[in-house]
């Protein structure tokens, strides 16, 4: 007598969609938004310290709802985390830097400002009013000087956007491996 057993195994995506990458994923966008917060406030760096330990704990519940395998390696789900931890202390790291930069003192220097295309012009224009023939607009810097809070400012807006874009590079790359393995 022969029996044949016949087994058939899905897996369920949604539960680890609804109760493990959205939610991390939505304290990784979270975490960049510390760079809209205005840097006088002082809740920066706490800010952001804490939504990496926020990171770090969701990271250690996530492997400990995970199954194990038998290989010693970690999931792909894993790896999108360990990426969004990692992102999150650079994203520490720059938040630092850019509270640092608003209590400098020295005037900016000219090769920074123009790195943010920051450097002020003055438009001037000579042909007077009772004057037929327009002349030519003078332009000349402008005597007020461009201060750290300013540069501070424009480096927070490139660094949230670049932030952001990294996040969804993240996910690209995380779906496609995961929909590359199922097909």
């Amino acid at each position: 007598v022969e029996v044949i057993l016949g087994l058939y195994l899905r897996r369920r995506p949604t539960y680890y969609i609804a109760s493990l990458l959205l939610p991390m994923t939505f304290v990784a966008v979270l975490q960049s938004f510390v760079l809209l917060i205005p840097n006088e406030s002082g809740a920066r760096i706490g800010y952001s310290v804490t939504m990496l330990l926020t990171s770090v704990v969701f990271l250690t519940l996530v492997q400990e709802n995970l199954p194990e395998s038998s290989e010693p390696s970690i999931s792909i789900l894993g790896y999108l985390l360990l990426g969004y931890i990692s992102l999150g202390a650079l994203l520490t790291l720059v938040v630092i830097l850019s509270s640092n930069l608003l209590i400098q003192t020295k005037p900016v220097p000219k090769w920074l400002q123009s790195v943010f295309c920051m450097r002020q012009t003055k438009v001037h224009n000579i042909a007077a009013a009772r004057d037929t023939s327009p002349k030519e607009p003078d332009l000349r810097e402008d005597d007020s000087e461009i201060d750290w809070k300013e540069i501070s400012k424009k480096f927070d807006r490139f660094c949230f956007v670049t932030f952001l874009i990294l996040y969804a590079v993240q996910l690209i790359v995380y779906f496609s491996l995961v929909l590359g393995k199922t097909s």
